[in-house]
């Protein structure tokens, strides 16, 4: 699968701590949208369980966003319909062994894949 491509970047907000910037992209398929990019150096993550074990933040004192968790079951899959920014998304199905293997050899970075699939094992969600 080809990679989405910066074309263009301006800067948004700078400090010493961070660096906003706004990219125009070019996806796969040839069409083109924005991206928000937030450049940080490496810092701690946090990742506080609330009592109703909902509710993750990615990066707690830091961002505001929070993750609301679901546990779907019993889904078929349907027809993909798309957000632009969602073009060139890959997905499958994979065994806890296959996330295991794309967890160490780097295919899987995301601390919110990484959290879900860490509360699938906890669960017994995923054998």
């Amino acid at each position: 699968m080809s990679e989405i491509s910066k074309i263009s970047g301006r800067t948004v907000f700078e400090s010493p701590w961070l660096h906003l910037r706004e990219d125009l992209v070019r996806f796969p398929d040839g069409s083109t949208g924005q991206y928000g990019v937030v450049d940080k150096s490496d810092f701690a993550l946090v990742i506080p369980k609330h009592a109703d074990g909902g509710h993750l933040f990615e990066a707690y004192g830091f961002l505001n966003q929070g993750v609301h968790v679901f546990l779907a079951e019993d889904l078929s899959q349907g027809q993909m319909k798309r957000d632009a920014g969602e073009t060139g998304m890959a997905t499958g199905a994979f065994s806890m062994g296959e996330m295991k293997e794309m967890i160490l050899s780097g295919g899987i970075k995301d601390v919110t894949t990484l959290a879900a699939i860490g509360l699938m094992s906890l669960f017994g969600g995923m054998a």
